[in-house]
């Protein structure tokens, strides 16, 4: 998913034409989603960020498309990293959550808490399936929850296969407000989960 001027995450559709305030044309945050058939911004900057993991498969995955005219920020687990692209500032962390695919043992989720001066967020690839990585987590993270998760954002696909746990993440955090990366509508029963609901947010019954 691309980042936008703010640091607010989105994964681009091919089918979709974007207006110029649209744009995400920010650093690539490596998740899940950019190891699928993914969509760069016309006129992105280069810049790659995710775990030392995360790049190194990004790399070894996509050898013509992320080797060459690319610069790279590796951020390790409850390590805030300041990253400064454009004229934007913003800190990440990444957290060690572990996520569970149906079948399958746990593994890891990509899960980031994102500061931009402005607002606190939480960024999710695939729903964490225990909560127990919260207690590991950076003071700053602490402190965040205790103040108030402003946003999150959430891949919109994972819902309907980790419903329960979805439902636990945000018993927890408690955003104000939740968005998909897709730009899809969410469920009703996510959206009421928020502290603040948006009047005009569009949503599934």
């Amino acid at each position: 998913m691309f980042l936008n001027d703010l640091g607010q995450p989105q994964i681009l559709d091919a089918n979709k034409n974007y207006g110029p305030y649209e744009q995400h044309n920010g650093p690539l945050l490596v998740t899940a989603a950019a190891f699928k058939n993914h969509v760069k911004p016309a006129n992105w900057g280069g810049l790659v960020i995710g775990s030392e993991r995360d790049v190194c498969d990004l790399q070894t995955t996509f050898p013509d498309s992320y080797t060459k005219n690319c610069s790279y920020c590796v951020v390790r687990p409850n390590e805030p990293t300041k990253i400064e692209y454009g004229n934007s500032t913003i800190t990440l962390m990444l957290l060690p959550a572990s996520a569970r695919a149906p079948g399958e043992s746990l593994r890891r989720a990509t899960t980031y808490y994102l500061e931009n001066g402005y607002t606190r967020s939480i960024i999710v690839d695939e729903v964490p399936a225990t909560l127990d990585f919260i207690p590991k987590t950076n003071a700053s993270f602490h402190r965040a929850l205790r103040d108030g998760i402003d946003v999150m954002y959430i891949d919109d696909p994972v819902l309907d296969c980790y419903k329960e746990d979805t439902y636990a993440l945000m018993q927890l955090i408690h955003p104000k407000h939740i968005y998909g990366v897709r730009q899809d509508n969410l469920p009703k029963w996510l959206l009421d989960l928020c502290v603040r609901r948006d009047l005009y947010a569009s949503h599934e019954c």
